[in-house]
């Protein structure tokens, strides 16, 4: 099972968009130097979306996991 929290994100200029509604996370596969790819859940929803060409320059969550 996972559970988290809506982060939003953050826009490169430092600006945040959408806590509390979706939660974003980083994926480890790049598609190039300045983009990578990302999971998307909103908040009351029961779907998951991976979508692409989100820029590294912006403030995604992060989700550790243990061995």
């Amino acid at each position: 099972m996972f559970s988290a929290l809506p982060g939003g994100y953050r826009y490169s200029n430092g600006s945040f968009y959408n806590i509390g509604n979706y939660g974003l996370w980083w994926s480890a596969t790049e598609i190039n130097a300045d983009n990578a790819w990302y999971r998307l859940l909103g908040n009351g929803t029961d779907y998951l979306l991976r979508h692409s060409l989100y820029a590294k320059s912006a403030g995604l969550s992060v989700r550790l996991l243990r061995d």
